[in-house]
C-alpha cells in the first residue's frame, strides 16, 4: 500500500482573515515543526485545538495515523472532508482516510490469522479431560472473536474501497490512490472466494 504521497502536513497559507482563520493558520504553522521532527503527539495536540478548519483536521488525521491511532485519525479525516470545499485537498484526505480503513482491515486480518494459528496448538483429541475442556472453551472463544474480526475486515475493506473511489472522482490522475484501490479490491475478491470455498467444504462435510 502506498502511503508516501499524502502523509504530510499542509503548511501556512496566509496570515490574514478573521480570528478563527488566524487561529487555524497559527495551528498549521506551529504544528508543522514537531510534525516534521516526528513528534506526532505534540503536533496532534496543537492541531486538536482547532476543530473547524479542514486543513488542520487533515493534519490532525495525519499526526494521529502516524501514531497508529487509526480510529481517531478516521474521525479527523471525516471532519476535514465535511468542512473542505476544494477538491484537491479533499482527494488527499480521501486517500489517507482510505489508508486508515485499510490499516484497520489489515490489523484485524492479522489478528484473525493469529487466532487460527493458536487454535492449532489446542488439541481436543487425545488430551486429558481437564485440558480437553479448557481447550474447547478457548477454541470457542477464539472462534467467536474471529467471527467479529472477519466481519470487521470485510467492513473496513468495503469502506476503504469506497473512500478511494471518492478520492479518484476528485483527482482521477492520482495513481497512488488507484493502486491502493486495486489492492483493496483484490483483497475483497480473494476473501469472497475463500468464503465460498469454506461454505462449499462445510456442505461437503455435512453430506
Amino acid at each position: 500500500m502506498r502511503h508516501s504521497a499524502y502523509i504530510a502536513v499542509l503548511v501556512l497559507a496566509s496570515a490574514c482573515g478573521d480570528a478563527q482563520q488566524r487561529a487555524a493558520e497559527r495551528a498549521l504553522y506551529t504544528g508543522e515543526h514537531p510534525y516534521r521532527e516526528g513528534r506526532f503527539d505534540a503536533a496532534a495536540s496543537i492541531y486538536a485545538e482547532v476543530d473547524y478548519d479542514a486543513r488542520v483536521a487533515y493534519n490532525l488525521g495525519n499526526a494521529l495515523l502516524q501514531q497508529q491511532l487509526t480510529d481517531s485519525s478516521i474521525q479527523a479525516y471525516i471532519k476535514a472532508i465535511s468542512t473542505e470545499q476544494g477538491d484537491s485537498v479533499n482527494a488527499m484526505t480521501y486517500h489517507n482516510l482510505g489508508n486508515a480503513w485499510a490499516t484497520i482491515a489489515f490489523n484485524a486480518d492479522t489478528a484473525a490469522k493469529e487466532g487460527r494459528e493458536r487454535m492449532k496448538s489446542m488439541p481436543v483429541d487425545g488430551a486429558d479431560l481437564v485440558t480437553k475442556v479448557r481447550n474447547i472453551v478457548m477454541r470457542d472463544s477464539i472462534t467467536q472473536e474471529n467471527i467479529k474480526l472477519d466481519q470487521l475486515v470485510d467492513s473496513a475493506l468495503a469502506q476503504s474501497a469506497e473512500v478511494y473511489k471518492n478520492g479518484l472522482r476528485r483527482m482521477p490522475s492520482d495513481e497512488d490512490t488507484r493502486y491502493n484501490l486495486a489492492l483493496v479490491q483484490r483483497m475483497i475478491a480473494a476473501r469472497v472466494k475463500e468464503a465460498k470455498e469454506r461454505e462449499k467444504n462445510k456442505n461437503k462435510n455435512k453430506d
